[in-house]
């Protein structure tokens, strides 16, 4: 395995494939235009609650569609829809989902989901301690669920540099998780090419996983390299 790394570490050189991470947003653009269908897209919606044009109700689908749409929305704040928004409305998209959020925890206090909208929504104003906790929290209540997994390290890598060391530990157990399964594989493999800290990250924890299944992600980023 350490050979098998080595020489892909050669490949990533020779072959210059940086990805731009623009604006430290995780997704791609492709993906974040996936988003936004017109008419009908998370930002739009989000907009309406915080316009009082919606309402989420009490139904634990109803309410966990908004909260998707609001991690949809907090993922990229850059996406043309958005900057085409007037200022009240831009400032209005966290508040709503944080808002949100607290009332999904109310609801269910072991909702993991709700808790990385609550630390996304602090992490877009600017509240770093809010952000912590509720990362913190999200990991207590879903440590192994690989979807809100991939949100998270999505989130994490982006806040690295206010991100608490404490959590470090818990960081590593989600990016263990995901290139073991299949949800965020890829994600986790374009970081791997286009960043070398993260590429260094992944590198010691694939000596922590399972050969076969170490080997089914560097197959992953391989594809990725072309």
């Amino acid at each position: 395995m350490p050979e098998k790394l080595n020489r892909l570490a050669r490949a990533l050189a020779l072959s210059g494939a940086l990805l731009t991470a623009g604006l430290g947003v995780w997704v791609t653009q492709g993906e974040a235009r996936s988003f936004l269908v017109s008419g009908d897209s998370a930002p739009a919606r989000v907009l309406a609650l915080a316009d009082n044009q919606g309402h989420i109700g009490f139904a634990t689908g109803t309410q966990k569609a908004f909260l998707a749409d609001c991690a949809k929305t907090l993922w990229n704040l850059f996406v043309p829809e958005i900057l085409a928004m007037n200022e009240a409305q831009r400032q209005s998209l966290a508040p709503t989902c944080q808002a949100l959020a607290r009332q999904a925890i109310a609801d269910s206090p072991t909702n993991a989901f709700a808790y990385y909208v609550l630390a996304a929504s602090a992490a877009a104003q600017g509240d770093v301690a809010l952000y912590n906790d509720s990362l913190a929290l999200s990991y207590r209540t879903g440590p192994s669920e690989q979807w809100i997994a991939a949100w998270r390290v999505g989130l994490a890598e982006t806040m690295h540099a206010v991100t608490a060391p404490a959590l470090a530990a818990h960081h590593d157990h989600d990016i263990a998780l995901l290139i073991q399964g299949f949800v965020g594989i890829e994600a986790i493999a374009r970081r791997f090419v286009a960043d070398e800290a993260f590429r260094a990250r992944v590198t010691r924890l694939l000596e922590t996983v399972p050969p076969e299944r170490a080997e089914r992600f560097l197959s992953h980023v391989r594809r990725q390299i072309g």
